[in-house]
This record gives C-alpha cells, sequence and structure tokens, in this order.
C-alpha cells in the first residue's frame, strides 16, 4: 500500500479532516490534498510531524509491502508447530547439558540445591491449593447428581492443571536462573572450554584489561521464551478452560431452577402477593447467575470481557433479591401461623368391623379409645380433612387384621398449603394430624384388642 493510500487510513483512524490535520501541520489543506492524491510528497520534517500527531510509526506510514514482507519471512519460521516445539524442546536439553558438563562440582551442587528446593516450594503451593479447590468444589456439587463421579474427574483436572502449571513455572525459574543468565559465545580456536564468572561478578579491573578468555559469558537480557512453554501454557490454558466449562453446568441447572421457579410463582399470583415477591427474588437469582455464565463465555471463546455491562447486571440482581427477599418477609409476618387444624375443618366417617378375639389395628395416626358399653364391635370414627384422603384395608397377609393410613399425594398437600396461603394463613405442618380415628366399643373388646398386640404404625 502506497503513502497515498495510507495517510487518509490513518486520518480517518484519528478522526481527524484534511483541514484539521493541515492545521497542526502549519500548512494548508491543498498541501495535504496533494499528499493524498499522489501529487507530491512531504519532506522527512513533515512526516516525523505525521508520525506524532497520527500515532503511528514511519514503517507503518510509508510501508510499500516491502517491509511487511520482510517481516512476514522473519517470523514465518517462528510459527507455531509441534515440529517447532519439538525443537525448542531439544535446544533446551541441549543448553542444560552443555551448561552443567561445563560447570564446576560446585557449581553444580549450588544448581541442584537450588532447583530442589524450588521444586520442593511449588510440591508445597501445589498441595495447598488442590486441597483448597477440591474442598470448595465438593462442598459446591454436594446438592448435585453423580457428586462422587464430578468430584473424581474435578479431582484429575486439578492435578493435572496443578502439575502442568508447576512444571512450567519450575522450568521457566530454571531458565531464567541459568540459561538465560549464562550465554556462553564459544572461541572456535581455544581447545580448552570452562565457564567463566556472570559479567556482573567479574571485577572491573579484570574487565577492563579485557584479556583473551576461552568463553565470554553475558546475560541476556531478552529472555526469549521457547516454544515448548508455549505449548505447556495451551495445556494449562486448556485444563482451565475444561474446569471453568464444569462449573458452568451447575451455573446452568441453577440458572433454569431460577426461571422454572419464578414461572410457577407467577402462575400462582391468584393465591397472593406473597408469590409476586418470590417471583421478584428469583430473578434476581437468574440474573446474577447470568453474569456468572456471560464471564464463563468470555473466557472460554477468549471474548473481550464487558465489565461494566456485566456490573450493572450484578447490581440488578441483587436489587431484585434484597427487594424480593424483604418484600416476602414483610408479607410473612402478616400471616397467621397456626399450630392445630379446628375440630370443624375435619370430615368424619363411621366404619363398623365386627369383633373378633384376633381382631388387631394397624395404626399411621393419632388415635384414641373410647368407652361405650353399649357397641357389641368396633366403630372406627375416622376424621379427615377433605383434602388429605386416607385408605382402610385387610391386611392380605393376615385376616381380621386392619391397616389404616394416610393415602395422600402431593396435589392433596398442595391443595391444601393453596388454601392456607389464600386464607393469608400458615400451619405448623410438621406436627400436624391431618389423619385422627376414634376407636368405640365395649371395655370388654377394648381390652382383647390391647391384648392382640395393638399398633400404631409409624
Amino acid at each position: 500500500m502506497k503513502f497515498c493510500d495510507k495517510l487518509p487510513k490513518q486520518r480517518k483512524n484519528c478522526n481527524l479532516s484534511q483541514e484539521q490535520l493541515a492545521d497542526r501541520l502549519g500548512i494548508s489543506r491543498q498541501a495535504v490534498s496533494k499528499w493524498e492524491s499522489g501529487l507530491s510528497y512531504p519532506d522527512m520534517e513533515k512526516l516525523m510531524q505525521l508520525c506524532k500527531i497520527l500515532n503511528c510509526t514511519l514503517d507503518e506510514l510509508l510501508d510499500d509491502g516491502v517491509i511487511s514482507e520482510e517481516h512476514s519471512n522473519k517470523t514465518t519460521p517462528n510459527k507455531f508447530s509441534f515440529d517447532n516445539c519439538l525443537k525448542d524442546l531439544l535446544t533446551f536439553v541441549t543448553r542444560t547439558y552443555n551448561m552443567i558438563c561445563q560447570m564446576t562440582w560446585k557449581q553444580r551442587f549450588l544448581c541442584f540445591f537450588e532447583m530442589a528446593f524450588i521444586a520442593f516450594a511449588l510440591f508445597i503451593v501445589g498441595i495447598f491449593f488442590y486441597y483448597f479447590a477440591y474442598y470448595f468444589t465438593t462442598r459446591i456439587l454436594q446438592f448435585i447428581p453423580f457428586q462422587r463421579i464430578l468430584s473424581q474427574v474435578f479431582s484429575m483436572v486439578y492435578s493435572f492443571a496443578l502439575w502442568i502449571l508447576g512444571i512450567i513455572i519450575f522450568l521457566h525459574l530454571f531458565k531464567i536462573r541459568y540459561l538465560d543468565y549464562y550465554v556462553t559465545v564459544e572461541d572456535q580456536n581455544v581447545q580448552e572450554q570452562t565457564i567463566e564468572k556472570p559479567v556482573e561478578k567479574q571485577n572491573m579491573d579484570t574487565a577492563n584489561q579485557n584479556p583473551q578468555k576461552e568463553k565470554i559469558i553475558i546475560r541476556d537480557p531478552a529472555h526469549t521464551p521457547f516454544r515448548f512453554f508455549h505449548l505447556l501454557g495451551k495445556l494449562i490454558l486448556l485444563s482451565i478452560k475444561i474446569f471453568t466449562v464444569f462449573c458452568a453446568v451447575p451455573v446452568i441447572c441453577l440458572f433454569l431452577f431460577f426461571i422454572f421457579a419464578m414461572a410457577v410463582s407467577l402462575f400462582h399470583l391468584p393465591y397472593g402477593i406473597l408469590f409476586f415477591w418470590i417471583a421478584l427474588g428469583l430473578s434476581g437469582g437468574a440474573f446474577l447467575c447470568y453474569v456468572l455464565l456471560e464471564l464463563f463465555y468470555r473466557f472460554i471463546f477468549q471474548v473481550p470481557q464487558a465489565f461494566k455491562k456485566l456490573f450493572i447486571f450484578f447490581l440488578i440482581g441483587l436489587a431484585l433479591i434484597g427487594t424480593g427477599t424483604g418484600f416476602s418477609f414483610s408479607t410473612c409476618l402478616n400471616y397467621d401461623v397456626v399450630h392445630e387444624i379446628a375440630e370443624e375443618d375435619y370430615q368424619v366417617d363411621v366404619q363398623t368391623i365386627p369383633m373378633t378375639e384376633d381382631l388387631n389395628f394397624y395404626l399411621s395416626c393419632p388415635y384414641e379409645f373410647v368407652v361405650d358399653e353399649e357397641e357389641v364391635d368396633v366403630r372406627l370414627e375416622i376424621q379427615y380433612l377433605p383434602s388429605i384422603a386416607y385408605q382402610l384395608e385387610e391386611s392380605p397377609v393376615s385376616s381380621h387384621t386392619y391397616l389404616l393410613r394416610e393415602n395422600s399425594s402431593f396435589s392433596d398437600f398442595y391443595q391444601f398449603l393453596m388454601a392456607d396461603l389464600k386464607e393469608k394463613r400458615i400451619h405448623d405442618y410438621s406436627s400436624l394430624s391431618f389423619l385422627r380415628v376414634r376407636i368405640v366399643s365395649s371395655s370388654e373388646n377394648l381390652a382383647i384388642l390391647k391384648n392382640n398386640f395393638f399398633l400404631r404404625m409409624d
């Protein structure tokens, strides 16, 4: 691309018109127009001013393709590939071998001791992070199905990620501490090869004498990383992304639960304003789940984070949770708490059972005995709520043995609860008896029933 084509592009990127650019350069607008049309060319002084105004370099402003092509040719061999990573790994091993071979025994011992200490420190830190992450994960997954399998998967992911990260840190520290610290320049005219002291450790007087040395040891300021470090980095990044995906699964489930519960709450609005405030609080929870899911999505697919928008959604979620919770609590305070069911709320069914010597009952509800000497048989007065069903039947395994238990379903209890909320009252459901029975008979019959191992089923 020519200069006349690049100049208008750079100018528009800076939101400058030809006239504004001319004013900053102290020239006429026609001069800028001639530059962009290719009729004239600025001198070096104007080019330097253009670079400052347009915030670019001379290469970016004057490059007609030659520089970019040369730069591309230089960077092509450094393209990330498995072959390049393997070459870097072999180079790393070769440099390490050569350095160790040329070290004295004291230098080798110090190197080994220092790197062993670093490896031990990384191992201790890795164990700490592993148990911390594993404990945190098991706490999150304790309410999720297949907890044991997911815990084992996370344990493997944590172990793999921490080992890879530890290897990367260890090799990088070894590289910057030794391989980058000592750069060997060999002299082909000298047969014996030795390692000299680093430049900063040399005596200034000795350095000024500039004697002939078999090897010159200097510090590498570039610290150029090997490509196989990038490969290890990609592996650890992939492990973190896999862990993020696993973390996103329970958040997705929680998000769907909030949406489902919010829809159910809105459906029950005719039963009271309480369900509106519950739905409001649940919508706040859905907002927070959305914030987490978008953070996960942007991290996994490397999309730039929109922190301002997510922070606004986060505040909205907190506000909705606080508002919904506060109004729900205040609404519940206005409800009456009932500990017993009124007698008029019960319905009564009467069942008469012939008295026999082996008559027996198994009950799953509260009961009481009532003596009525005129009653020849046994009369059961079963008290139950209209919304709660019961079942009285003879045992299939034992004759003259009767079973009495609640036969209610979730829908029965649901109708009872909705009726309470519509009347703005709340029963103590843990201690309520939805089914009660009175056993009425003569004292002689009742004594026989007790002797027949009378049981109450719990």
